[in-house]
């Protein structure tokens, strides 16, 4: 465990926020993305979440509080700019650091789509319109632009494609029968895989994306569950996973061939 200081855990902000940017507001996106650390150490040792902010910089005042439908729209559009059709929804904004203008939008127009409009995104949703070609199709590209992450229906809801998620659910016998016709056949990690595949799979992960990896909440919140599972399971719990990781990380292929 990093032996936090005040001023370790403001540089530490610092480098998150430069990173991440805006996202980076929110304690809840910080807690879901692998920073679990770092915030608990904010809640003993400071005043609040904002106090810590503000000492690190970052003097953010509630959107709620000083801003207008024009402010709304015109940081909509930037989101939208940045992060594409995942924004849609209101679902993936609150679980990527964007719960304020959500709060804000509850209470200044009629209701999401009207929001959406009036910021000049007129989206009827998806399942209204869709096929299973389309859905089929629409998968397929969402597979080459995430790869592996949306194999899992819960990762695909909190990223923004809840509305093909709805329209799978009603339209296939099963995600995974979906799948399958996308041309997808996965098994279960379960059934198919073993501990030297599985741990050379997490080392992929750990290198895309860094120490929000060791945090088995991050894991289940990103597209990994059945990874998760899967240690759990074979290792008899994620920390006792995570020790035999860092024990194993320095030896060689051979070392790790695990029967």
């Amino acid at each position: 465990m990093k032996h936090w200081s005040k001023e370790i855990a403001i540089k530490e902000y610092q480098k998150i926020r430069k990173e991440h940017g805006d996202k980076a507001k929110s304690s809840k996106w910080m807690k879901k993305n692998g920073y679990v650390g770092l915030c608990s150490y904010v809640r003993k040792a400071f005043d609040s979440w904002n106090s810590f902010k503000k000492q690190a910089g970052f003097d953010e005042d509630p959107l709620y509080e000083s801003w207008t439908k024009e402010i709304a729209i015109k940081e909509y559009q930037k989101i939208r700019e940045l992060h594409g059709d995942k924004a849609k929804s209101s679902f993936w904004m609150k679980k990527n650091g964007y719960r304020g203008l959500c709060s804000y939008v509850v209470r200044a127009f009629d209701s999401w789509n009207s929001f959406k409009q009036q910021a000049g995104f007129d989206e009827k949703p998806l399942w209204n319109k869709w096929t299973k070609e389309i859905a089929i199709k629409e998968y397929q590209k969402i597979r080459r632009e995430h790869g592996d992450k949306a194999k899992s229906s819960s990762w695909m809801e909190k990223n923004g494609y809840g509305g093909l998620c709805y329209y799978v659910r009603n339209a296939f016998d099963s995600w995974n029968s979906f799948k399958k016709q996308a041309g997808f056949n996965e098994d279960p990690l379960n059934i198919s895989w073993s501990k030297e595949i599985a741990i050379k799979e997490y080392k992929k992960i750990r290198k895309e994306h860094g120490d929000k990896a060791k945090s088995s909440f991050w894991m289940l919140r990103n597209g990994y569950s059945g990874l998760c599972s899967y240690f759990r399971t074979s290792f008899c719990g994620w920390q006792k996973f995570l020790d035999f990781y860092n024990y194993s990380y320095t030896m060689t292929e051979n070392d790790l061939r695990i029967s």
